[in-house]
Parts: structure tokens; C-alpha cells; sequence
């Protein structure tokens, strides 16, 4: 058995999205490679929201992790 964390926090007008786990990670060959859908996403999250955003994915000290950022929009929060 694993353990995989989602979390989410507002923070400074963005939506931090994160999950992790604490399995083996990525192999070294593995890390060095860029997936075309990960590409792909960042490319999506530029296009809709520049600067504003970013993905991230990788090992970490604990197993694998990814990290969103969004701008929050409240706009329907009234």
C-alpha cells in the first residue's frame, strides 16, 4: 500500500493544486524525458492564462509529486 495526498490552497490570487505520493518516483532515464502530454498541458495552461500559471511533476523527496497553479477567478462566488 501507498499513501497519495491531494491538496488544494488559495493563495495570492491563485489555486494551488497539488498530488504526491510516496512510491519510487521516476527512474533517472525516465525524469530527463519530456512527455508530450505534460507539453502539451503547459502549452494549454500558457495559452489560456500566460504567466499566470505553471505545472510542475517530478521526484521529490517523499516519491512523485505535481504541482498546478491557476489564477483564481471568484467570479462566480458572488
Amino acid at each position: 500500500g501507498g499513501v497519495v495526498r491531494i491538496c488544494a490552497e488559495r493563495r495570492n490570487g491563485s489555486l494551488l493544486l497539488g498530488v504526491s505520493d510516496n512510491g519510487p518516483g521516476l527512474s533517472q532515464d525516465s525524469a530527463q524525458k519530456k512527455g508530450i502530454g505534460l507539453e502539451n498541458t503547459r502549452a494549454r495552461l500558457q495559452k489560456l492564462y500566460g504567466e499566470r500559471s505553471s505545472l510542475r511533476a517530478g521526484n521529490s523527496s517523499q516519491g512523485f509529486s505535481v504541482e498546478l497553479e491557476l489564477p483564481f477567478l471568484n467570479d462566480s462566488l458572488g
